[in-house]
């Protein structure tokens, strides 16, 4: 039993090791600086954001994920971001913290931001794994995959925007990746190409005072087949009011659906989706939660009027 259980806890380490290294929120393509650094301060408000998403709600030890996010315009055409994620997943844990930068062209047609981060990531097991009754005391891999492994990571990215409206982002995820962590283990995967690729373009129906934003977005990150999500965004209200869907295929093939408001500085966004696989008969359904506050400077530096 002792041998069993070291080789169950090794390789569920090592998949969440490697399949949960660019977690990436369904709601991205709203907030495209949580996934590319090239984004960062892109709009020129100070951006705060954090969410929270259930993957398999109902289903016991189902990944649950926070993460807070910031970016801004800090300088002339200089942005700056910072971003917090925690995840758990059974006895599974992880922590990423990252910084981003980015520097803006401006030219007579378009704005493209260029941006690169560096990320710090922690994962292991929790030490509750160890009050198991079906774990041996003193089994010394077990012992082992308790000592966290770390590693540093290196991103950059582009985002862009045209006067008609066409967007874009490419970003390389873990262009640069090394261990940090002396812990002796086999789990370092070889260097692989990482990549992800977007674009879309809003249409005004001005008959029906909406926006639709179609995009698509190709992904593929270490250890994880290549996906493609398609999504369609309406916007009604000049952006006040939000409802979306996203089909994504291939790594991962589910339907998922979005609500969201903007409230003066506030915004809020609740999106949920289904998964086509078997597993999906055993759970409730991804959901997840996005509250952010959106931060104009130029409004805030604004005076009142005195009224003579």
């Amino acid at each position: 039993m002792k041998y069993i259980l070291s080789i169950i806890f090794a390789i569920a380490i090592t998949f969440s090791v490697k399949g949960q290294e660019e977690y990436i929120f369904n709601q991205y393509f709203l907030n495209p600086a949580t996934i590319n650094p090239g984004a960062t301060g892109f709009n020129g408000n100070h951006n705060i954001l954090f969410n929270y998403r259930n993957t398999w709600a109902g289903f016991p030890g189902a990944p649950k994920t926070f993460a807070a996010h910031y970016n801004g315009m800090v300088a002339n055409n200089v942005g700056l971001g910072a971003n917090l994620v925690s995840d758990n997943f059974a006895s599974l844990s992880s922590i990423r913290g990252s910084v981003s930068f980015a520097y803006m062209i401006n030219g007579e047609n378009y704005k493209i931001g260029a941006g690169i981060s560096a990320q710090y990531q922690q994962y292991g097991l929790n030490s509750s794994v160890l009050s198991n009754n079906l774990v041996e005391a003193g089994d010394t891999e077990l012992l082992r995959r308790l000592e966290d492994s770390q590693f540093f990571e290196a991103a950059l990215g582009a985002h862009g925007e045209f006067s008609n409206g066409l967007f874009f982002d490419f970003a390389l995820p873990g262009i640069v990746r090394t261990r940090i962590s002396d812990t002796n283990s086999s789990d370092e995967s070889p260097a692989t190409f990482n990549y992800v690729f977007g674009v879309g373009y809003p249409f005004q129906i001005s008959d029906y005072d909406m926006v639709v934003e179609p995009s698509v977005y190709i992904k593929k990150f270490r250890n994880v087949p290549l996906h493609v999500d398609l999504n369609a965004l309406l916007k009604f209200l000049d952006g006040k009011l939000l409802s979306g869907v996203t089909y994504s295929s291939g790594a991962d093939n589910r339907l998922g659906f979005l609500i969201g408001t903007q409230l003066n500085t506030l915004r809020f966004n609740y999106s949920y989706n289904l998964s086509f696989h078997d597993s999906q008969q055993f759970n409730n359904g991804g959901h997840e939660i996005g509250l952010g506050l959106v931060i104009d400077p130029t409004k805030s530096m604004e005076k009142p009027t005195e009224n003579n």
